[in-house]
């Protein structure tokens, strides 16, 4: 599901930004210059980028930490906050072994780095409604914790164009100590909350 959000979020931005041509004025404005490209990047200052020990000294700070690196698009933060062997699964209920999808942390850092280097985004925020670590259940390794999320939202502010909000589910955050720091091991995303809807 993460995946397909984000692959669907950078290509819709990548459509909204090109659906008007640079020769298109609107009506109600006068032509403005604009200055030629300067080599140096934009002229507003980025956000400031955050050392990943600041974000991996415990397991609620690694959630932090992700939802941080959304906000500053600090793909080097990010990054560092998924273990080498990460997994990321997306499970719908009741679901099969290969219905399961599944993939690790190369792909995820293509699709998020697309997402955070689109120039017409303006701004990203990841809000995940994370509840106390626990013990990991039985089944996982040693010493993993597991961090409960109930919901939240992925939100993308494109130049000009409404922002896109996805409403998140369900999702099982799994951490382990790596060194010094902490690491997620594996995502999972469930596409429906616990229990019944009625």
């Amino acid at each position: 599901m993460k995946q397909t959000i984000l692959t669907l979020a950078t290509i819709a931005v990548v459509a909204l930004g090109c659906s008007k041509s640079d020769t298109e004025q609107s009506d109600d404005k006068t032509p403005e210059t604009t200055p030629p490209a300067q080599s140096s990047g934009t002229t507003s200052e980025p956000p400031a980028k955050a050392s990943s020990g600041e974000w991996s000294s415990s397991p609620s700070k690694v959630v932090e930490g992700l939802m941080h690196a959304y906000e500053t698009r600090d793909e080097v933060l990010y990054a560092s906050l998924l273990a080498d062997d990460f997994r990321y699964y997306f499970e719908p209920p009741g679901a099969k072994p290969d219905d399961i999808l599944g993939w690790g942390k190369e792909e995820d850092l293509v699709a998020t780095g697309n997402l955070f280097r689109t120039q017409d985004v303006e701004r990203l925020v990841l809000a995940l409604s994370a509840s106390t670590p626990v013990k990991a259940p039985s089944g996982k390794e040693a010493g993993w914790m597991m961090i409960p999320v109930s919901g939240g939202e992925l939100r993308v502010e494109v130049k000009d164009k409404e922002p896109m909000q996805v409403a998140l589910n369900r999702q099982e955050i799994y951490v382990r100590q790596q060194g010094p720091g902490w690491q997620v091991i594996e995502w999972r995303d469930y596409p429906e909350p616990d229990g019944d809807s009625n």
